[in-house]
């Protein structure tokens, strides 16, 4: 009998390509982030002869963040996979073990540095976007945002 010849390395990849190909459970939680905020700014300083004022607008939504602990600390999470096709980009966040503080989403938006941020529930242990692109590969929308 030929003795297993396999890296471990081997292995390991293939559990992994494994987990990440799992279907999202039953007891997923879907979530949305807020589709736009409004945001109040002012202008602080003006140069003489000129006077500031702002013109209210609403800002929508333009990306999403993962973060280890709360996100104001900025300890922000890259995705665990990423992949892109047919119109789409798919990202996965793993979240191993316990986080006494917890793992945090947060929507970002377009035109403003506000943020809204929410804590996944207790014992999430991964999340995935989805995200539609446009032809040319740029964002066009959140599909969904899928935690379990």
């Amino acid at each position: 009998m030929k003795p297993n010849t396999h890296p471990p390395s081997k292995y390991i990849l293939l559990l992994i390509s494994v987990i990440f190909s799992l279907p999202i459970s039953a007891n997923a939680e879907n979530i949305q982030c807020p589709p736009s905020i409004n945001v109040s700014e002012k202008v602080v300083t003006s140069p003489e002869n000129w006077e500031g004022y702002v013109v209210p607008r609403e800002h929508y939504v333009d990306n999403v963040m993962f973060s280890s602990g709360h996100p104001s600390g900025l300890a922000t999470l890259v995705p665990d996979k990423a992949i892109n096709k047919k119109g789409k980009s798919v990202s996965t966040w793993l979240f191993p073990g316990e986080n006494p503080d917890g793992f945090w989403l947060s929507c970002t938006y377009h035109n403003t540095n506000a943020v809204l941020t929410k804590r996944l529930p207790k014992g999430a242990k991964r999340c995935r976007l989805t995200l539609k692109l446009t032809k040319s590969g740029t964002f066009l929308q959140i599909e969904s945002i899928v935690c379990e």
